[in-house]
């Protein structure tokens, strides 16, 4: 299982499934829910792979510093197409 693909596909829905998610704390069990969901078939170490890795992605990307208010990450990603 390529779980660079699993951790890019999961960056790239985290706008919506971490909606309202301000911090790491608060991410991993979403994170965790939309892996169970969405990759039924990840072992525990691999989910914990997974989730360690969109989580660097996440902060990298100033996800949690935007805490969800306007100008958000997403806001970001539409400003740098511009």
């Amino acid at each position: 299982m390529n779980l660079d693909a699993i951790i890019n596909a999961a960056a790239d829905e985290a706008d919506d499934f971490l909606a309202g998610v301000r911090s790491m704390a608060e991410a991993r069990p979403a994170i965790r829910d939309y892996l169970k969901e969405n990759f039924p078939d990840l072992g525990p170490a691999e989910s914990q792979r997974v989730t360690a890795g969109l989580l660097a992605i996440l902060e990298e990307e100033g996800f949690f510093a935007a805490g969800g208010e306007e100008g958000s990450w997403a806001d970001a990603d539409v400003r740098e197409e511009e």
